[in-house]
């Protein structure tokens, strides 16, 4: 199905007053499995302790180490979980199955990247799959053709030539820009680094520019509409600039252990509280940076859950199926 036509039925369904579904996919590092839990409505009360773990759905197991989650193949009909296993060193594929109220994965999953121990990940609108190598300092692609011939074949975006890949951490793309953080030295290698999807061949290396170098260290890496948001666990802080640059502000340390955090495509960006089991909530589209007043408990997770990746993944359906959307904004990762 080609994009303007998949864009074409979500805008037909809603309008027809479809049933809406949205899921918080994440992965959990600590018990090696990824869950869901559907994202409230806005007018949810905060849960309590005793709601702990209440809607929770095991989406897949038997994992060594899943760290990185992303969404693709929207375009195509057929929704794509991307989950980055550091243990195994594969970036596995699972198609997405959605009905009333529930969320399921198709197996067994596919392998799309073996022997690359990817921790972070992103999926741009055409279904090109981005990651970084912390082992050999890489921001690596796989795009959309070879993922769909099936073959296991990747590509270097950006490399430590340019000075600016530094142990990355988080990956985000807006379908034009990539941007990454470094979990080492970032306040002399850069924070977030701002490069192109497809460097000029002409300008190679030196088409990549530091964001911001506030934080020592970055682990998730999220973009918004016109934000970009980046999380230091150690620090207990997530960041916020916009993607032209400009002052970075912390704009919550409400969770005591930020991770992957991820858009829905609208107003509101979720985020991963490792430390705190629990997903937080607050609006990605503010026109200035600054502290949020507004940032909500939107589910508190079994004790020792850790959830670690996240995206957001949104369903429209009636009484004939579901189409599907996900957010481009692909949730970041953590510094394990």
């Amino acid at each position: 199905m080609k994009l303007a036509n998949a864009v074409l039925l979500l805008e037909l369904v809603c309008l027809a007053g479809a049933e809406v579904q949205k899921w918080i996919v994440f992965s959990s590092f600590a018990n090696k499995k990824v869950f869901a839990v559907p994202a409230p409505q806005s007018s949810a009360a905060e849960p309590d302790a005793e709601e702990a773990g209440k809607g929770m759905i095991e989406l897949a197991a038997d994992f060594s180490e899943p760290v990185g989650v992303a969404i693709g193949g929207v375009a195509r009909g057929q929704p794509v979980l991307y989950v980055a296993d550091v243990g195994k060193k594969t970036i596995l594929a699972f198609d997405i199955n959605v009905a009333s109220d529930s969320i399921s994965l198709t197996k067994p999953e596919r392998v799309v990247v073996r022997n690359q121990p990817a921790r972070w990940l992103a999926v741009d609108r055409w279904d090109n799959l981005f990651y970084t190598n912390e082992e050999t300092n890489t921001v690596m692609k796989v795009d959309s053709k070879t993922l769909r011939a099936g073959k296991q074949e990747s590509v270097k975006v950006y490399d430590q030539t340019t000075k600016l890949v530094n142990v990355p951490g988080g990956i985000a793309v807006d379908n034009y820009y990539v941007y990454w953080g470094n979990k080492v030295d970032g306040q002399v290698h850069g924070s977030v680094i701002k490069g192109f999807e497809d460097p000029p061949a002409d300008a190679g290396p030196s088409s990549a520019a530091m964001l911001a170098k506030n934080s020592l260290s970055t682990v998730g890496v999220c973009a918004a509409a016109s934000n970009i948001f980046f999380t230091n666990p150690g620090a207990g802080h997530v960041y916020g600039i916009k993607k032209a640059g400009g002052d970075v502000a912390v704009v919550t340390s409400r969770a005591s252990s930020p991770k992957g955090c991820g858009w829905d495509g609208d107003g509101t960006m979720f985020l991963a509280d490792e430390a705190g089991d629990a997903i937080f909530s607050f609006p990605a589209n503010q026109q200035v940076i600054a502290p949020m007043h507004h940032v909500t408990h939107v589910a508190q997770l079994e004790a020792g859950t850790g959830p670690t990746g996240l995206v957001v993944f949104t369903a429209y359906g009636n009484a004939g199926g579901f189409a599907v959307l996900a957010s481009f904004a692909l949730a970041m990762l953590s510094w394990q």
